[in-house]
């Protein structure tokens, strides 16, 4: 099955086009008004003509409502519609279209005596409309055969926080790392039919009954014996507790750390598999309720609207914004639409309700600047890079499937791949290019590469069969742009190199530790390629991490077969001149994943995952 995910672009903020008005400062556009129009046009797939042409108008509608309503001020808003439901396989399991008006929001600065507006963003406004707001998915499909797709019905979610309801709503709030390690989160008003969740909570013991048909597919179908033996151990365990466990317990909601799909993974040292609602790395298990959506209506109706808010919320006017856009909405209105196939025909531009701050609303605005302070000696470290002109108007919104290859600016070809909630390319990054076309500076010797405090890759020893199987090694500076990885990817952080490991199964009490950590390596590390040593590697993550070795600071070539280098886009240290960032490695003679901080003129090898993942491969 295809599935065409909205992506949310890049966090990254970078100086676009100026406003004709001129300013003084920052403070005087808090209350400058700003300006909605029309984006790219978003996509459209397997919906019909009769109700493409009534979700237009509903989209028309909606960012009518917000223009006739909303006092913008600080900001402008891009719109754009997404139409129609990406599954074609499950037409018939379908009782309403999925569709969403997408607001890119930009906020205005003032540079050099002008009003500028920045040309991406990190800050979004979505209208889903019979879109489920619980997106973060785990799958339990293992393949029969080579052609066999993954069925929409063979998934469970996690959410990190309960839903709580605010202003007759419910609110579910999620927070995830964005573009170079900032802290987001995304709030979900949603509008829903009697204020009852579109979702249900899993029990113990349905995520334990999936697990064992999960384990006893992954025995029948897998070739690999270690992960036959894997396997056959993890359902022996998962049976044992079953049958250890009484139906009062089992019957409790699933609260699980990490995939659920490796929560026996060390049952045998910590007896446990589920957690209290007071754990610090819980998710409860959901599912969407398959009866939630009415099939008599026509699949245009509204029968759920998720307005969704992607903010920071140390940026006070972006969290101001979406109470207001909420109050223009109203929820009294919204709610009135649900089920109603003409939804804004009895909606007044007047009818705006109050919606009050889910805490203590921010008074004071401030304004999240795209610049980048820099001097002779110090390198740009920070989310933003200026530059003398956009190499965008806008950013767009991407169509995802995770079962499609990757494609960077040189053509080079990477797969996608799904650890926890994560999305990854497998393969180490290997462009000469910028996402923005801008090309990266190769060639230097070696004392070029060790006083350049500007982006630059090396393949090792200049050997072209090198580059061919591990991929180019990149210096810090070059990461520290943004611009690494394809658009709608980016260099992780280490929190993303974290959450990857506390999945694989190192301890949460490991992980913050500099140097050796956990005992995972063998899972991450390709089968053969590493020098020879007692320890056995498995890959049976399918992460393939292969030993590329390293450009070290003084431009000498080392370790090639031994380590594997990983640079994230978390900034140790980056005074005096020097930028130091957080990397994590493995070594061939030990079964640890290291995580050490290193001088940026080092070359490592890169990867990347995906953007603000919201993606709901069903």
């Amino acid at each position: 099955m295809k599935n065409k995910l909205l992506i949310l672009l890049s966090l990254l903020t970078v100086c676009a086009s100026a406003q004709t008005q001129n300013c003084t400062s920052d403070e005087e556009l808090i209350n400058y008004p700003g300006k909605f129009r029309p984006g790219r046009g978003g996509s459209i797939s397997n919906v019909s003509a009769t109700s493409l042409a009534k979700q237009k108008m509903n989209v028309a509608n909606f960012v009518k409502r917000l223009q006739q309503n909303l006092n913008l001020q600080g900001f402008n808003i891009i719109y754009s519609g997404v139409y129609g439901h990406g599954y074609t396989e499950l037409e018939k399991k379908r009782k309403a279209d999925e569709y969403s008006v997408s607001m890119p929001l930009m906020q205005l600065y003032c540079e050099n005596g002008q009003i500028k507006e920045p040309h991406e963003t990190g800050y979004w406004i979505n209208i889903d409309i019979n879109k489920m707001p619980v997106k973060r998915a785990i799958s339990f499909f293992v393949k029969s055969r080579t052609d066999e797709e993954d069925p929409d019905t063979d998934r469970l979610y996690d959410i990190d926080q309960k839903p709580f309801q605010k202003n007759g709503v419910w609110i579910l709030k999620e927070n995830y790392i964005g573009g170079f390690g900032k802290d987001m989160t995304r709030y979900k008003w949603i509008i829903s039919y009697n204020t009852e969740l579109p979702f249900r909570y899993v029990s113990q013991k349905e995520v334990i009954d999936r697990l064992i048909v999960y384990f006893q597919k992954k025995i029948r179908y897998t070739k690999v014996e270690s992960e036959i033996e894997y396997f056959n151990k993890m359902l022996r365990q998962a049976t044992e507790y079953l049958a250890s466990h009484n139906t009062e317990e089992l019957n409790q909601p699933a609260i699980v750390r990490g995939s659920i799909t490796s929560i026996f993974y060390d049952y045998e040292t910590t007896r446990k598999i589920f957690y209290s609602e007071t754990d610090d790395y819980k998710g409860w298990v959901v599912d969407n309720n398959p009866q939630y959506f009415k099939s008599t209506l026509p699949p245009h109706t509204p029968q759920l609207i998720v307005v969704e808010f992607e903010v920071n919320e140390k940026n006070e006017a972006v969290l101001n914004n979406m109470y207001k856009v909420m109050a223009a909405l109203g929820t009294d209105a919204l709610k009135s639409m649900l089920g109603n196939p003409d939804p804004f025909k009895n909606i007044k531009p007047s009818n705006i309700s109050t919606v009050t701050p889910i805490n203590n609303q921010p008074t004071k605005p401030i304004v999240d600047k795209p610049t980048v302070t820099t001097n002779n000696n110090k390198p740009a470290v920070s989310t933003s890079q200026k530059e003398n002109k956009p190499t965008e108007t806008i950013a767009s919104i991407e169509s995802f499937d995770p079962s499609q290859p990757v494609y960077d600016l040189d053509k080079n070809k990477y797969t996608v791949l799904k650890i926890g909630n994560q999305y990854w390319l497998k393969e180490n990054l290997s462009t000469t290019k910028y996402n923005d076309s801008t090309e990266i500076s190769t060639g230097l010797n070696d004392n070029e590469w060790k006083q350049t405090k500007n982006g630059a890759y090396a393949i090792y020893e200049n050997r072209t069969q090198y580059n061919n199987v591990y991929g180019k090694l990149y210096n810090g500076y070059a990461v520290a742009t943004g611009k690494l990885c394809p658009k709608g990817w980016r260099i992780p952080s280490d929190k993303d190199w974290k959450e990857l490991e506390q999945n694989v199964g190192i301890p949460v009490n490991e992980l913050e530790r500099t140097g050796e950590r956990g005992n995972i390596a063998d899972k991450l590390k390709t089968i053969t390629g590493w020098k020879a040593s007692t320890y056995v590697n498995n890959n049976s993550t399918g992460f393939s991490i292969m030993p590329a070795g390293s450009r070290m600071d003084n431009g000498e070539y080392s370790t090639l077969t031994q380590y594997g280098n990983f640079w994230t886009s978390t900034v140790y240290d980056d005074r005096y001149g020097l930028l130091y960032l957080w990397n994590h490695h493995t070594y061939f003679n030990t079964n640890a994943v290291a995580r050490i901080y290193t001088l940026a003129n080092n070359g490592y090898s890169c990867r990347c995952i995906k953007e603000n993942i919201s993606t709901n491969k069903k």
